[in-house]
């Protein structure tokens, strides 16, 4: 407290330009240190809103992608019912209710009887396969007979599964990044399902839906099932598993703990009922905003030495000024008459130094003027006091020599 007591009083205490620069250099740095954390923040938060509106497109564009592969599916499934097409609904009725050498047997005896090759189920479902590039797989499945018919872009395989249709979609189509869609084949007349019509697309084909914004995306995108499986994950860390932060899903709070604190986006808007789900780490935007904190540091410190130091310099010339005022006053104060300050800028230090100027040449000519009429004066008084020395002057001498005359007795003299 003592060296900081001593540093006041050699420093500040009678030194009121140094208190000046003080203040005005700690308004300055709080100022802008506020400043910069404003601007910061307003930044940092549009960045933020940026990156989550970037997400919410990706999402919105993975449902979009989701929906049109589900009325791709609801699309090829209408076609069998279709009134041109009543023959293809027949022939996949008769290929879900037979057993495989059955269905052959019955188109066998159909050309030869009519002479016409029946429709062929294969091709209409190859033709579909060719006009949807995302369809890894076309399948059919006989309620009755428990078979499963799986066509693919290379091969077709008949499974005499004997298993419901769920196990045998686990076993036979279904991996770990198939989107299956199952749609139900109905004989129109009893009004019965005979079997189902499955289509799987691999989930890889999502990365097409959002392509051009993928380089800018921040985080990764999972799809989910409405049990937490996981559809489709872009960081490829989930597949095959449970999403382990599924419950952090369905909260859809903003911000959730995930691998670590992130922003959370929800998409449920698309026809499979799935969990679109958009997680963006505060670390990666943290990391994206380190070059603007860092710049915006910088200019802060530049902005804060640049205001200091013109602070500093002007404070500096009138220190100066006002020192030379000073020096002048004590010049004066011993007497000095002759002392001039110079004249600068036109400001209150101008006015300063003109009125002191005007005040010595004041004082210089009253004490001219008093100075010469004392002298006058006491001149004028001399000269009376000779004026009236000058006969009793001569008298005293008379006298003098009178009375020295008589001492020594010679009467006539002395007369």
């Amino acid at each position: 407290m003592t060296v900081i007591a001593d540093f006041y009083k050699r420093h500040f205490r009678q030194k009121l330009f140094n208190k000046i620069l003080l203040t005005y250099s700690v308004i300055t740095i709080l100022s802008l240190a506020t400043l910069s954390g404003f601007v910061y923040t307003y930044l940092a938060d549009g960045q933020v809103n940026k990156e989550l509106e970037l997400n919410k497109q990706i999402l919105a564009d993975i449902g979009n992608y989701l929906d049109a592969r589900y009325a791709i599916s609801q699309n090829i499934t209408q076609q069998i019912y279709r009134n041109e097409s009543s023959l293809l609904s027949g022939e996949v009725l008769s290929f879900l209710q037979n057993d495989f050498s059955q269905y052959l047997y019955k188109r066998l005896q159909q050309y030869i009887d009519t002479g016409v090759r029946p429709l062929d189920i294969g091709s209409y479902l190859r033709l579909q396969l060719a006009n949807n590039p995302g369809i890894r797989t076309i399948s059919l499945y006989s309620t009755s007979k428990k078979f499963l018919y799986v066509l693919s872009r290379d091969t077709q395989y008949y499974y005499q599964t004997g298993a419901e249709l769920q196990e045998a979609l686990n076993e036979h189509i279904i991996t770990k990044k198939s989107i299956t869609t199952i749609s139900n084949i109905t004989d129109l007349t009893t009004r019965k399902i005979v079997g189902h019509l499955i289509i799987d697309y691999d989930s890889d084909g999502i990365y097409q839906s959002f392509q051009s914004k993928r380089a800018e995306m921040k985080g990764y995108v999972v799809v989910l099932t409405p049990e937490g499986d996981v559809v489709f994950d872009s960081s490829n860390r989930y597949y095959g598993q449970k999403y382990p932060y599924f419950a952090s899903v369905q909260s859809a709070s903003p911000t959730q703990r995930f691998e670590e604190e992130a922003y959370l986006n929800v998409h449920t808007a698309n026809r499979f009922g799935f969990y679109i789900a958009g997680i963006v780490p505060k670390s990666e935007i943290a990391g994206q905003l380190k070059g603007l904190k860092n710049a915006l540091f910088l200019v802060t410190i530049a902005c804060i030495m640049t205001a200091v130091a013109l602070t500093y310099f002007t404070i500096v010339t009138f220190s100066r000024r006002t020192n030379v005022i000073v020096q002048a006053m004590k010049k004066l104060q011993d007497g000095d008459l002759s002392v001039r300050l110079p004249l600068e800028k036109e400001d209150e230090l101008y006015q300063i130094s003109r009125r002191f100027n005007q005040m010595c040449e004041d004082l210089t000519q009253y004490i001219d003027r008093v100075y010469k009429s004392e002298i006058r004066q006491k001149q004028a008084e001399l000269v009376a006091f000779q004026a009236q020395i000058k006969p009793h002057f001569m008298y005293n001498t008379l006298e003098a020599i009178r009375m020295r005359a008589l001492s020594k007795k010679p009467t006539t003299s002395a007369k």
